[in-house]
């Protein structure tokens, strides 16, 4: 190794001791120069290896995560893709057609209402109920949708005479209607091959018991995870 540089002080006498003062051995400036350059170049070397291990491992795990969500993605889409399930198509009879001038009798009218699950309400309130009147009735007709439009619940009277409709008015605005359609009867159903038949209801209006046990059996920490419980 080698041997350091030293430069040596020469002795100052004190003024007020009268004693001589030593210099301190220092080292040189070029060894002090190159050991912090050394330092430097040092921590330049760890710190371009720091980065260019990121550089590489960040990319090689970002690569290897979206193949692990392309491979989940595969796997759940084989698991369910052949449990889907589809709604009959639903068969309507005709709907019945109400205007001044029509031949229809009113049991007729009635037996229709029925068919179609009219009640019989002294007040008449909500769609779906009806009330007779001497040769008058008032419904409140329940909204449907047609192929050419929606046809909304509405309040309606119909007066009969000598075995046909006299005249058809909205019992709120009481202004004449020129044909009112009463909501089709359902009267079948085209299912699918495998023959089921489904209800769609909100989660509202399933019981509290039959979510609780759906959660119990299906996934117990359905309310914890964000869609996939490992």
């Amino acid at each position: 190794m080698a041997k350091k540089k030293v430069r040596k002080r020469k002795a100052v006498t004190s003024k007020k001791t009268g004693r001589k003062k030593t210099a301190r051995k220092t080292t040189g400036r070029k060894s002090r120069r190159r050991t912090t350059s050394a330092a430097r170049a040092k921590r330049r070397a760890a710190g371009w290896r720091r980065y260019l291990r990121w550089r590489v491992l960040a990319p090689a795990v970002l690569v290897l995560m979206l193949a692990w969500v392309a491979w989940l993605d595969a796997l759940i889409r084989v698991q369910f893709e052949g449990k889907r399930w589809a709604l009959p198509a639903q068969v309507y009879a005709r709907p019945l057609e109400l205007y001044a001038g029509a031949a229809l009798s009113p049991s007729a009218f009635r037996q229709e209402l029925e068919w179609l699950g009219y009640r019989y309400r002294y007040r008449v309130d909500e769609p779906g109920t009806m009330s007779r009147h001497d040769g008058a009735f008032r419904i409140y007709q329940r909204a449907f949708r047609f192929w050419d439009g929606e046809a909304p619940a509405r309040l309606i009277d119909v007066r009969f005479g000598d075995g046909r409709i006299e005249a058809v008015t909205d019992a709120t605005r009481g202004t004449g209607l020129d044909i009112v359609r009463l909501e089709p009867l359902r009267i079948g159903g085209i299912y699918p091959t495998h023959r089921e038949d489904r209800i769609l209801i909100q989660l509202d209006d399933a019981p509290q018991e039959l979510r609780q046990a759906l959660v119990a059996v299906e996934d117990r920490q359905f309310y914890q995870h964000h869609g996939v419980n490992p």
